[in-house]
């Protein structure tokens, strides 16, 4: 016999045997299941619009070479990784009958016009794909500002400031993050040029400053640390 108590219900043993189970007890008891909450999940909404986080909506011509050239290190950075073994792990089951890929699409200008990547693991690189509805087509898929994301691989901004102004998708069967799947890639570790000029600018702003003790403490109480003379 199995049974699930609930808040309030006593189950009276004897000697190994229930001898008593009493529904209720007078200092708790449980609600009327009525009032008890669903647990059913929502159907949460999808989010389709958000603004650049640098601001800044369009791409000049001179930046897109530069960042296909950081596709392809992306993609060089996928092998045999996660996303990579996904995306094989995919077929024709997909639900919904999404396109067993994933996309990378970048927004650029307009909230309504896109440049659409298409990840090819086999292939080791990224190319460029007709897709008006990105979201309805593919299986996988991350969606940001071209500019905000130019902005991280170059060094200009942290690849924090992606957070809230972009959105991914995954219809895989097995439970994927593609933006976890890729976060490796902007690792300052990873990518020491990029994190090298973004803290090399702070650095220069902060060169010049006059050096500041904080409140409480005096000068005096300020040590200078000398350099041992090499040998």
């Amino acid at each position: 016999m199995f049974r699930a108590p609930v808040p309030g219900e006593t189950v009276e043993l004897v000697a190994g045997r229930v001898r008593r189970i009493a529904p209720s007890a007078p200092f708790v008891r449980v609600l009327d299941r009525s009032a008890w909450p669903s647990l059913t999940v929502p159907r949460r909404a999808w989010i389709d619009e958000f603004p650049p986080a640098c601001g800044e909506r369009s791409l000049d011509d001179t930046a897109w070479p530069v960042l296909l050239a950081e596709l392809d290190r992306l993609a060089a950075f996928l092998y045999r990784r996660e996303l990579f073994h996904a995306v094989l792990a995919l077929d024709a089951a997909t639900p919904r009958k999404r396109k067993p890929a994933f996309a990378l699409v970048l927004r650029c200008d307009r909230d309504d016009l896109a440049h659409v990547f298409e990840y090819q693991p086999e292939a080791n690189r990224f190319t460029r794909a007709r897709a008006t509805r990105p979201l309805e087509t593919y299986a996988l898929g991350l969606e940001c500002w071209a500019p905000d994301l130019h902005r991280v691989l170059v060094g200009q901004m942290l690849p924090q400031r992606l957070l809230g102004h972009l959105r991914t998708w995954s219809f895989s069967p097995t439970p994927l993050s593609p933006l976890f799947a890729i976060w490796g890639f902007f690792d300052a570790l990873h990518r020491p040029a990029a994190a090298s000029a973004f803290y090399g600018a702070l650095v220069k702003q902060l060169r010049d400053r006059p050096t500041v003790i904080t409140a409480g403490r005096h000068a005096r109480s300020v040590r200078v640390r000398r350099r041992r003379a090499p040998g």
